[in-house]
């Protein structure tokens, strides 16, 4: 699966279905009227963990079909990922590497960030908008002043704020960012040779060129 939040869901429930019998024994007693059985032996995996610990750097590397050294890539987790149980972290919580190690291997130069695990101020926007624009803000303008030509994501809704409300951020604040927000499977494709049509590139608000 490809939402961090989705993802730190599915593992805690696992986490904890086998770590209590009893509420195993619960969720079993419930699915039942459904004609379904919980058994444990289905675990939820990341993508990011699939491609890269997965499938491997190495292999990612030998497959790189574009020249992506011009760019100058942003690694961004959001908050979700210093969530996750232990049982199914594939990263340092706090110091995560791995989205940094695939944007190198792909020929891209990802950016040093200290905010990649910090939260973007999504889930807030509807209940507390302030103080979700303060958080989006400083994003953006870390990511600008670290010398980012773009942002990489992991989290659909991180995504989705960062390059939707880019340009209300920009008018409120009145500072000009202009940084396109990719996720990390648009890289992916993009070194791997597919077109930005065919990865849905032109339907992004904030355009994403590279030379």
């Amino acid at each position: 699966m490809t939402c961090p939040g989705c993802y730190q869901v599915f593992s805690r429930v696992h986490e904890l279905c086998e770590a209590e019998g009893s509420l195993k024994a619960k969720v079993n007693a419930s699915l039942c009227g459904l004609d379904l059985t919980y058994s444990g032996k289905v675990t939820a995996r990341h993508l990011l963990d699939v491609v890269v610990n997965g499938i491997g750097l190495t292999k990612i590397s030998q497959g790189v079909k574009r020249q992506l050294a011009s760019i100058k890539a942003v690694p961004y987790y959001g908050c979700q990922h210093a969530g996750f149980p232990k049982s199914a972290r594939f990263d340092d919580p706090q110091r995560p590497q791995t989205l940094s190690k695939l944007i190198a291997a792909l020929g891209a130069e990802p950016v040093a960030f200290p905010d990649a695990t910090k939260c973007c101020g999504g889930p807030l926007f509807m209940t507390h908008p302030e103080a979700a624009s303060q958080m989006t803000r400083k994003l953006l303008r870390t990511a600008k002043d670290a010398g980012g030509q773009c942002i990489v994501t992991t989290c659909e809704l991180c995504h989705f704020n960062l390059d939707a409300r880019q340009s209300t951020i920009e008018k409120l604040y009145g500072e000009n960012y202009s940084i396109p927000i990719i996720h990390f499977t648009h890289l992916l494709g993009l070194g791997l040779g597919l077109d930005r049509k065919t990865l849905g590139l032109d339907r992004s608000i904030v355009p994403f060129s590279f030379s």
